[in-house]
């Protein structure tokens, strides 16, 4: 992509956080099954704010900056999952987790906006609205 995307994040419709929060709970729980209860509650939150961070940031996909700034980010979050006892984690709970896990996507895409930024400068538009596809098409 040679010229600046329009938008740097995509508001996605509520079906596809619903998915993206099921597919974290898959990873979650195949996780948390090889690495025991605290590392895998960690990594399987990691994994799905990832994935819902990438959701957001689609827009960027084209990008090499993004897949390398995406990429970074990711190495931190393994070695915070492979350097800090997370034996407190296994007793946690969704709503306990959840705010971690808001944090955890916020400071992803404060990092890639922060990127975004220093490339383009501000944009036009921060988030763009999904197009729809049909007449009753809602979220």
């Amino acid at each position: 992509m040679t010229g600046e995307p329009i938008s740097p994040f995509y508001a996605p419709p509520r079906w596809e956080g619903a998915l993206i929060a099921a597919v974290g709970l898959i990873g979650y729980l195949l996780i948390a099954h090889f690495l025991g209860e605290g590392r895998g509650t960690v990594a399987g939150g990691f994994v799905t704010s990832f994935a819902g961070a990438l959701r957001i940031c689609w827009p960027l996909r084209r990008l090499i900056w993004f897949w390398v700034a995406f990429l970074v980010l990711a190495s931190l979050h393994v070695v915070a999952v492979a350097m800090v006892k997370w034996s407190a984690a296994a007793h946690w709970k969704g709503p306990q987790f959840m705010p971690f896990m808001v944090a955890d996507i916020v400071l992803i895409l404060v990092v890639i906006y922060a990127v975004y930024r220093s490339i383009y400068g501000p944009p036009n538009h921060l988030i763009s609205e999904p197009e729809r596809r049909y007449a009753n098409d809602r979220d």
